[in-house]
């Protein structure tokens, strides 16, 4: 199987502006390199027709069938970037069609390179429909892992479920990235996410490991939210109105938030709403893979206060880094966090995430973070992914 030649289409890969954005797929794709593939990533750029006026319409649309195509190269993964058509008549429901038309336009330039073997694709509704369409036009075997939570909003109307639904019952081997989120495809698509198998995401051990924490006596405990660019999801909220009141029961404990800007003011704003005790929250700027390692690693233990998560990789990163997580039942990280050896899970409400911080900022001193460091270690790497769809892939390829 060395050589093999797997396609990726992913509307979610990093790009200049959002270097986080699915670098979840960047991570799988450098693995898969380094089993011994080739891969090419093939990844929509929305090309936004804001408007209804015929005229307007017509020469952006000439704009679109302009729009230069080139192979760029990101951390040792060739990519290109292609525009597909979104705003004003092309309404959401219908990107399943644009996105198809998008890589219509490039996919000759593609094989010319790059005459794919597989087809991986991630997200059933974008990607997932190209994917199939590519897998029948080329005679390829197509694989699709879907990240999407909360996953209804695949299905939240008859055209995304039918585009979604099609996908998934198409592909050749389906992959969801937690059992929460399998759950939830089977409660949307019933018997036709039967089929689904569970291959969660990795972590890479060059960068998210174990590292000493500094001896550091009569402090309070520092846990640290991995916020992001936010989202009322992430239940940022709710985890301030829980810390506010932690602070006054009497818990020892900050927090830091690693976010963006935005996420910054919101925090303090509602922060200062509840009277929280100044210096209690820091901010810490958004940051790429090594400073979120070192940011884990300058903290007791993180906490994910989401109310739906498929997976989340922040919680698997900090237990590569020896730090237990405290985290809502909100899915994904129910699949790594076992309560009292490796973190706790507490229920997914403010109630919830106010006895965990009590509790948590007590006792995170006696979880062994080394032990919880190597666990991970064992099975849990990016390259403990990628062979495991290296066995996925030669099983579809010589059936």
């Amino acid at each position: 199987m060395d050589g093999l030649r797997v396609l990726v289409l992913s509307h979610m890969y990093p790009r200049e502006y959002y270097p986080a954005g699915g670098v979840f797929v960047q991570e799988q794709a450098k693995a898969l390199i380094r089993r011994g593939a080739s891969v090419a990533v093939l990844s929509g750029e929305p090309f936004w027709i804001s408007t209804y006026d015929f005229r307007k319409v017509s020469r952006a649309l000439q704009a679109y069938l302009e729009e230069p195509f080139r192979w760029r190269v990101r951390e040792g993964v060739p990519i290109v970037y292609f525009p597909y058509c979104v705003g004003g008549y092309f309404r959401h429901p219908l990107h399943a069609l644009s996105y198809w038309h998008g890589v219509r336009r490039v996919i000759e330039m593609i094989r010319a390179r790059f005459p794919f073997d597989i087809v991986h694709a991630h997200t059933s509704f974008l990607d997932g429909y190209s994917a199939i369409k590519l897998g029948k036009k080329f005679g390829r075997r197509v694989v699709l892992t879907e990240h999407m939570g909360p996953f209804s909003l695949l299905t939240r109307n008859g055209i995304l479920k039918h585009f979604t639904r099609k996908s998934v019952r198409s592909a050749d081997r389906v992959l969801a990235v937690s059992h929460a989120l399998k759950r939830d495809m089977l409660a949307e698509l019933g018997s036709d996410a039967e089929q689904v198998q569970i291959l969660g995401n990795g972590f890479d051990p060059q960068i998210f490991q174990l590292r000493t924490h500094p001896v550091r006596v009569h402090r309070p405990a520092q846990m640290l939210w991995l916020a992001g660019a936010g989202g009322e999801v992430k239940g940022g909220k709710r985890l301030v109105a829980a810390f506010a009141a932690a602070l006054k029961q009497g818990a020892s404990v900050e927090l830091s938030v690693l976010g963006s800007p935005s996420v910054h003011r919101e925090v303090a704003v509602e922060f200062e709403k509840l009277g929280g005790a100044a210096g209690t929250i820091h901010f810490l700027p958004m940051a790429d893979r090594k400073g979120i390692s070192a940011a884990i690693s300058d903290h007791d233990f993180i906490v994910v206060a989401s109310y739906k998560e498929t997976f989340s990789l922040s919680g698997l990163e900090s237990l590569a880094c020896g730090r237990p997580v405290l985290t809502t039942t909100c899915g994904g990280p129910e699949d790594y966090v076992v309560s009292g050896h490796n973190g706790m899970i507490v229920g997914n409400t403010e109630g919830g995430l106010l006895d965990g911080i009590l509790r948590m900022s007590q006792t995170y001193s006696g979880y062994d973070g080394r032990s919880i460091a190597e666990e991970v270690l064992q099975s849990r790497t990016w390259d403990a992914v990628a062979e495991r769809l290296f066995q996925i892939y030669a099983e579809l390829l010589l059936s």
